[in-house]
């Protein structure tokens, strides 16, 4: 995994840390704790899923452009000899 991509799991994993806490120390009872606790956990998987949907996007958009220089390339080789 590259740097970044571990900041941000650890990012992410730090926030969901961050909110979990917060709400089971707020006075408030057990059912609206379970509400926000899936409420937040929908949102930050709705948030990675997001993630991982750009990453897959920007992965196959330089897969296709490195497709593209190795086309020319190719074509390049061929032509001149």
């Amino acid at each position: 995994m590259s740097n970044r991509s571990t900041t941000i799991a650890a990012l992410l994993a730090g926030l969901a840390a961050g909110a979990a806490l917060g709400l089971l120390l707020a006075p408030q009872s057990g059912k609206e704790t379970r509400d926000k606790l899936k409420r937040k956990a929908r949102e930050a998987k709705d948030r990675v899923d997001e993630l991982v949907k750009e990453g897959r996007d920007k992965f196959n958009k330089a897969k296709d452009e490195a497709g593209e220089v190795v086309n020319k390339a190719g074509k390049t080789v061929h032509s001149s000899n």
